[in-house]
């Protein structure tokens, strides 16, 4: 198999899992959703969710590596799920910075529900990030340094 079969391959392996990754993370997000969405914000949520589709789609082609930190942070993060109050807390706090103070009578706009749903998956995108960078997939992944033979020292000059 060609190295360009083999990119090519990797790359849809990590489009498939960012699906994966995105999918295991939506149920209390759009049970939420659906609650503060059901007087007309519906199509501003979806809509911001087939944006942070695409966006992870893209980050998988032109960074794999980062994908790999995301995606196994990201399966901590749906797991967090079952405790519920990190994506409350979450919630809450995307919902402030739309204007949102009085959580007894919700009903959020289109542009409100795109604009909350960007600011959580935003949050809770970082929050992969840097969970599967503390797994040990973090910046040294990214950048290949893992990759160079330990013996080798950048600043020796060779």
């Amino acid at each position: 198999m060609s190295t360009d079969a083999l990119s090519t391959a990797a790359e849809c392996d990590w489009r498939w899992r960012w699906v994966l990754v995105l999918l295991v993370n939506l149920p209390l997000p759009l049970l939420a959703g659906f609650d503060f969405t059901r007087d007309g914000g519906e199509f501003g949520m979806y809509a911001a969710l087939a944006l942070v589709w695409l966006c992870g789609h893209v980050v998988a082609v032109c960074v794999p590596k980062l994908m790999v930190a995301v995606a196994w942070g990201g399966m901590v993060v749906a797991v967090a799920q079952l405790v519920l109050v990190p994506h409350a807390y979450v919630g809450r706090l995307a919902l402030e910075w739309v204007g949102v103070t009085n959580l007894s009578a919700i009903a959020l706009s289109n542009a409100q529900a795109f604009e909350a749903t960007l600011y959580m998956a935003a949050i809770l995108l970082a929050v992969a990030a840097i969970l599967g960078g503390l797994m040990g997939l973090g910046p040294r992944d990214i950048t290949g340094a893992r990759d160079r033979p330990v013996t080798q020292r950048p600043w020796h000059g060779s």
